[in-house]
């Protein structure tokens, strides 16, 4: 096989970086308002059960065909080639639920027009779909069902490209999903990955939480959220973290200037 200059250089930057501890470069502004959790078991899952980010749990950890919170919402995703759920709990009341939420990925692409009717016509244009359905237990006693549907190109070529998604609720209240590609080396140095290392939930523009998927994985959440809020965007992040796609540390990236 024959290598061109510009190969063996990127084989040799991919070694580089692999080799070299880095974070997510996230926005300073939102770092300084936002606490960050660390996963613990992440990388063990799924042979550990549990997983813990900060003040939640992610229990009873299942892949396959498990009881549905939908049976018909589990009959449309049968399809799909990874299919799990889990229940949030907080660590200091593990005995209350905060949240059921239930995953598919890598979904049939005969899927795509119907997942464009439940995002209100928002078109679907990637093949890599990733849908979740959070059951989500209010401060009231109620349930609502949220909805997040993400979906991102077979490849991330240039750095304007991204993953994105939507977190829709049944009064129709939406949060915008974007991957997200910046990290910094220990130098400072910002880089762009050509694979997602994060993802970003926001509401009106506005950066609410950054799932970090480097390594052992965690979240920054703003501390300001108010309860209802802070379980629904942390039971988004744990699907996230939990997507065994998004478990390996991603390692190919190309620096680009900022």
């Amino acid at each position: 096989m024959n290598f061109t200059k510009n190969t063996w250089l990127f084989f040799l930057l991919t070694i580089f970086i692999s080799s070299c501890s880095y974070r997510l470069a996230v926005p300073d502004d939102f770092e300084q308002r936002s606490a960050y959790y660390q996963a613990q078991n992440r990388q063990s899952w799924p042979f550990k059960k549990n997983m813990t980010v900060g003040p939640y749990l992610a229990t009873n950890i299942r892949r396959g065909w498990t009881e549905s919170y939908h049976f018909t919402f589990v009959m449309r995703w049968t399809g799909a080639s990874e299919r799990y759920r889990f229940v949030v709990r907080e660590a200091a009341r593990p005995q209350d639920t905060v949240a059921t939420v239930f995953c598919f990925t890598k979904i049939r692409q005969e899927d795509f027009t119907w997942i464009a009717r439940r995002m209100g016509g928002w078109p679907i244009k990637y093949e890599n779909v990733f849908v979740a359905t959070i059951a989500l237990s209010d401060s009231t006693g109620s349930v609502q069902e949220w909805e997040l549907v993400y979906n991102e190109p077979p490849m991330f070529i240039l750095p304007q490209q991204r993953g994105i998604g939507i977190l829709k609720g049944p009064q129709g209240e939406t949060y915008e999903v974007e991957s997200f590609h910046y990290f910094r080396r220990p130098s400072g140095k910002r880089m762009w990955s050509n694979t997602p290392i994060g993802f970003v939930i926001r509401k009106d523009g506005i950066e609410l939480a950054i799932a970090d998927i480097i390594n052992k994985g965690g979240y920054y959440i703003r501390e300001e959220l108010p309860m209802d809020e802070r379980n629904l965007i942390t039971s988004a992040c744990m699907a996230l973290l939990l997507r065994r796609d998004l478990r390996e540390t991603h390692e190919r990236a190309e620096v680009v200037n900022n």
